[in-house]
């Protein structure tokens, strides 16, 4: 998996179902995971992460509620990158989350997008302090990052780098 990808805007499109028909993988986003995995989701580079649809509906707004939707065998493809789902994922189980500060800040920048797109409340806050510390390095996406999600004071800041 890469830790720095040149792209940095995250598309607004909601998951597909590929009609791959696969075991489902272990849970990768905790050591000590021990819960069954009953579904799996799909990232854009084709890595498949076993994880578990109760966590999906709890720890985000993102993903429809467990006993809602009829239970597939397909993947569920997902339009962010590997690196971007594992994270995610990560940010919903119940242990310490991963320390965002050792992340690349295009990296960072595609998981805070994707944070905000799927209502993952755990990891935003951290990710807004995250994104703003990064203002030097990549002023004009943390200037989008802020405009599209209504961060009025990181716009600010960023946008005394950015000359539109």
């Amino acid at each position: 998996m890469s830790t720095d990808l040149e792209s940095t805007v995250i598309e607004d499109e909601k998951p597909l179902i590929s009609s791959k028909v696969n075991e489902i993988p272990p849970c990768e986003a905790g050591e000590s995971c021990n819960l069954p995995t009953d579904i799996v989701l799909q990232s854009s580079d084709g890595i498949r992460f076993g994880a578990h649809s109760k966590n999906l509906e709890i720890y985000s707004d993102g993903f429809p509620i467990a006993d809602s939707v009829v239970r597939s065998a397909e993947d569920i493809i997902l339009p962010e990158d590997s690196d971007v789902v594992l994270l995610l994922l990560r940010f919903m189980h119940h242990q310490p989350q991963p320390d965002l500060s050792l992340l690349a800040s295009r990296l960072l920048i595609k998981f805070a997008n994707a944070v905000e797109k799927y209502g993952v409340y755990s990891a935003t806050g951290v990710c807004k302090v995250m994104i703003g510390l990064s203002v030097d390095d990549h002023p004009f996406e943390v200037f989008l990052y802020a405009q599209r999600h209504g961060y009025s004071s990181i716009m600010d800041k960023a946008g005394k780098y950015v000359h539109i």
